[in-house]
């Protein structure tokens, strides 16, 4: 438990004047030694179900803290697939920029689906499938930690391409109460748990009743989902340099917005056009998308200011599309003059889009004002 969440959890117990009967350990599951307990409440997922770690932490609960009667809530989950038709994520149109090195596979994100539903703009091409079922009742019911992989067949029950599987789950809490993250659960709102859109890296057009081969795969922490199209017996194998799975969802899905590139290109263009002198461009986000615009814009000397980004994507994006940029890894305070060549930026880029506040879009603009305000 972080110290904000765990001093929040303390005073909440003490608000409601219940210190005699809860304790708060400011520490993982993992770390604790007790004496064994009769009831395991946990609430340990997301909207991929596995990403924070419900499996590893249950399974050392039943090797360590739990008697072999005790109740855990939840108890069961079940994960469901859909294939779906949804043109918006297809890879971006650009002019000026190439992102055919990067791949779809194993891309997935959260999405509002109903919405999307309603819009069009996410079209259910078959009935829901069952992908895994997890059982964490007892230690030898969890599955091992090498996790499990199989195919299976999806009948398509209207014609469209599929461009993803959307993935959502349910969870049996105790006896006949559960909870579900499946589209259509129009009776509320959530913007906790969603369904997960897995992209699938072969887009595949199917007809009424045909026939979609899947492969479903989980780890402890995560599923993949992919199709296997007719004349292969397994999905397209990338290397790594390609694999978009270096990029995180967020930032691969921003990439596909071509109305989004477009509207960058054109502000880059004009502000390089009201400058007489080469100009010194200089890239605050995460990722080199302005850098690179600048570059087959015109800029003599362009700088990409990188955070936690993996500098190697970076770097080959850039090489794929011949752009002349350097890329400096470091926060924004400890950039000198000398890197960007000497003398001050003409002008300044961004997104903005920095990976360590991704889902905190607020964050991230205050951020780029504050980097701005301190550079100036």
């Amino acid at each position: 438990m972080s110290s904000p969440l765990r001093e929040l959890a303390r005073q909440t117990v003490k608000d409601n004047k219940l210190e005699h009967l809860v304790t708060v350990l400011g520490c993982h599951s993992t770390e604790i030694n007790i004496d064994r307990v009769n009831v395991c409440l946990s609430e340990l997922l997301e909207d991929g179900l596995l990403g924070e770690g419900w499996l590893p932490t249950m399974r050392d609960a039943w090797h360590r803290l739990l008697t072999p009667n005790s109740i855990v809530i939840p108890q069961r989950a079940r994960l469901f697939g859909q294939i779906v038709q949804a043109d918006w994520t297809l890879k971006p149109q650009s002019s000026l920029l190439d992102f055919g090195t990067f791949d779809d596979r194993h891309t997935a994100f959260p999405v509002h689906a109903d919405k999307l539903i309603r819009d069009r703009s996410l079209i259910l091409l078959s009935k829901p499938f069952l992908l895994f079922d997890f059982d964490v009742t007892s230690a030898n019911k969890i599955p091992t930690v090498d996790g499990r992989q199989h195919t299976l067949t999806a009948t398509a029950d209207q014609e469209g391409t599929v461009h993803g599987v959307l993935v959502w789950w349910e969870l049996d809490l105790h006896d006949d109460i559960s909870y579900s993250t499946a589209p259509g659960q129009d009776k509320y709102w959530q913007d906790h748990w969603h369904p997960v859109l897995h992209l699938v890296s072969n887009p595949t057009v199917v007809r009424v009743a045909d026939s979609i081969t899947i492969q479903a795969r989980h780890t402890d922490e995560r599923i993949f989902v992919e199709l296997i199209v007719s004349d292969n017996k397994e999905p397209p194998k990338r290397s790594r340099v390609q694999n978009c799975q270096m990029l995180s969802p967020e930032c691969t899905l921003q990439l596909r917005d071509s109305n989004r590139i477009r509207a960058y290109s054109d502000a880059i263009y004009s502000a390089l056009q009201q400058q007489v002198n080469p100009t010194v461009v200089l890239d605050l986000s995460d990722f080199c998308l302005g850098a690179c615009l600048a570059s087959k814009l015109g800029a003599s000397k362009i700088v990409s200011l990188e955070g936690r980004l993996d500098a190697d994507v970076v770097a080959n994006f850039a090489q794929t599309n011949q752009s002349s940029i350097s890329i400096a890894v470091c926060r924004a305070e400890q950039l000198t003059l000398e890197v960007i060549g000497g003398r001050a930026a003409d002008v300044v880029v961004a997104e903005p889009y920095f990976e360590v506040l991704e889902g905190w879009h607020l964050q991230e603009a205050l951020n780029l004002y504050n980097t701005i305000r301190h550079l100036k």
